[in-house]
């Protein structure tokens, strides 16, 4: 019977005319009909029953009609859009299934969702959202374990192989995902057969600090992260080894040493460059250390003894000199006058030491001897207007005193 009713409604759907018994028939007024509207079709599918039970979404209204089957806009056979059309009643009834493991939902028989330990939902898998909320505790790269809340079928950042999820309904607060970080940037060394053993090649990879030893890296500490400039270093592995012979600082004073630089980094440290070369070979053979002047600084001391005058001064200078690594045969005019060390002999040169500053009025004018007359120069106008207006000597009552051994007012 209800086959005959599913048939009837078919005819008029088409608004054909119905006939009962073929004693009394009526006309019946067919709603608005879009011929392009999308939905589900029943049909018979071939079936010798006649019985609609075949059912396909996303047909327009024409096609189905066309077809012979009954349209149901806007809805579709599985239920994602719509509600779920069951174009016969099937035994067991059709259900959205959430199946362990899947994330989506799908339209299948009631039984075989049981059969696959999947969770049934009556009227299909529209609005149905598998899986379920909790931790995900994932390895940034570092073994530092983040900790993030999400689905149990969506990871962090797409993150399966380095993500774990934790069970549904945890949190993230008090969960403690583990793992202290025990690696870091580890950057590799050029190695034997390179000219530069010893320089960074500029590859870096995560590893803990004995496998970076191991490795024969440099570890760059626990946490640390392989960023751009994590390995760094100027310079190439097979770059020719060159030499710097440059001053160095003991307890005794300056010394000569050897360095393997760059011409830039030995220009930095005022030393002699040479290419090609290693400190092995000895460059620093046969060069001298000694002391350069490089400025004299005037300080005017007043001391005043009474309301009434007179006004004492005197002056200070500060001698200045710094140590240089220089070629015997090449020596410049601020460093002549004085008297060449060798390379393995400490020189000082505070309070301008192993300077011959010479002498007011020397025929002999170097560079040092003209900073040291334009101090005195200025000292010797400073006592001038400053002791009562007269022309003191140059000397005027206090003297001229160098900065180991500062002019200070005497005690009245």
């Amino acid at each position: 019977m209800r086959q005959k009713f599913r048939k009837a409604v078919a005819a008029l759907s088409r608004g054909q005319l119905l006939r009962i018994d073929q004693t009394i028939a009526f006309d019946f007024v067919e709603p608005d009909y879009d011929p392009d509207v999308i939905g589900a079709c029943c049909t018979t599918g071939g079936a010798e029953d006649g019985t609609f039970c075949n059912c396909e979404s996303n047909v327009t209204a024409r096609d189905c009609c066309l077809q012979g089957g009954i349209h149901s806009p806007g809805q579709t056979c599985d239920g994602e859009v719509g509600g779920l059309i069951v174009c016969c009643d099937p035994d067991p009834p059709f259900v959205g299934c959430c199946i362990p493991g899947q994330r989506d939902c799908v339209t299948i028989q009631a039984d075989l969702c049981a059969q696959l330990g999947g969770n049934p939902t009556e009227g299909g898998c529209s609005g149905v959202d598998c899986g379920c909320s909790g931790v995900w505790c994932c390895d940034d790269g570092n073994s530092i374990r983040t900790c993030t809340e999400a689905n149990q079928y969506d990871p962090p950042d797409g993150g399966y192989g380095i993500c774990n999820f934790q069970g549904c309904g945890t949190v993230c607060e008090g969960f403690d995902c583990g793992f202290t970080p025990e690696t870091g940037a580890c950057c590799e060394k050029c190695g034997e057969g390179t000219d530069n053993p010893d320089r960074l090649n500029g590859s870096c990879s995560q590893s803990t600090e004995e496998e970076c030893s191991e490795l024969g890296g440099q570890f760059n500490g626990v946490g640390s992260e392989c960023e751009y400039y994590a390995c760094f270093e100027p310079g190439g592995c097979n770059d020719p080894m060159n030499s710097c012979c440059h001053t160095a600082e003991t307890d005794e004073g300056s010394v000569i040493v050897c360095s393997q630089t760059t011409e830039a980094e030995c220009a930095a440290l005022n030393g002699i460059f040479t290419e090609n070369s290693s400190c092995d070979s000895d460059p620093c053979a046969g060069l001298i250390i000694q002391c350069c002047c490089d400025s004299v600084e005037f300080e005017g001391i007043e001391c005043d003894y009474s309301p009434d005058g007179p006004y004492v001064g005197g002056c200070n200078l500060t001698l200045n000199a710094s140590p240089q690594v220089l070629d015997p045969n090449d020596i410049p005019p601020e460093c002549l006058g004085t008297t060449g060390f060798p390379g393995g002999e400490a020189i000082d040169c505070t309070c301008g030491a192993g300077i011959d500053w010479s002498i007011p009025g020397s025929p002999v004018s170097t560079p040092c001897t003209i900073k040291y007359d334009a101090a005195r120069a200025d000292c010797n106008n400073f006592c001038e207007t400053t002791v009562n207006g007269q022309g003191i000597p140059i000397d005027c009552a206090l003297g001229i005193s160098d900065q180991c051994n500062p002019i200070e007012c005497p005690p009245l």
